[in-house]
């Protein structure tokens, strides 16, 4: 697991994802403020890890009204915060256990962890010992062993 932010407010946002919205984030750029970088860029790992790097809070964007976000894990949320940076999502049902975790999107809690993400490094530490005790790869392998033996 990773920690360790950096000190200043971003000026760059990076965009990582599987489809390239490039003319939605093109558009987009018109609308940040004056100075503000967007970068778009495949998502894999290892772009996410480079990202990681750079960066000082995670914006996980989503539509809690659509469908196929129903049944989506927590997976980015976790691996977020692994990773040591704090995040501000939108409330998927999956995302709510670990509400303690993250800051919802357009919420004052959100804008004070976009603004002052080292304020929240406590919160992370605790994410990342839950994290390290149920999901590593570890963990979860143990359960299911416990599962199979109780059959």
């Amino acid at each position: 697991m990773m920690s360790g932010l950096h000190k200043a407010p971003p000026r760059h946002l990076i965009i990582l994802t599987n489809n390239h919205p490039e003319d939605a984030v093109r558009d987009s750029a018109k609308l940040a403020p004056k100075g503000m970088k967007i970068t778009l860029g495949k998502w894999t790992v290892k772009t996410m890890l480079q990202a990681a790097k750079i960066s000082h809070y995670v914006l996980i964007p989503s539509d809690v009204n659509d469908p196929r976000k129903s049944g989506v894990s927590p997976g980015r949320l976790l691996t977020s915060l692994a990773m040591g940076l704090p995040v501000v999502a939108s409330p998927l049902d999956s995302y709510m256990p670990f509400k303690e975790f993250f800051s919802i999107i357009g919420t004052e809690e959100g804008f004070k962890t976009m603004k002052n993400p080292l304020e929240y490094d406590n919160k992370i530490l605790k994410a990342q010992d839950i994290i390290s005790q149920r999901y590593t790869v570890k963990a979860i392998e143990s359960e299911w062993v416990d599962v199979v033996r109780d059959q």
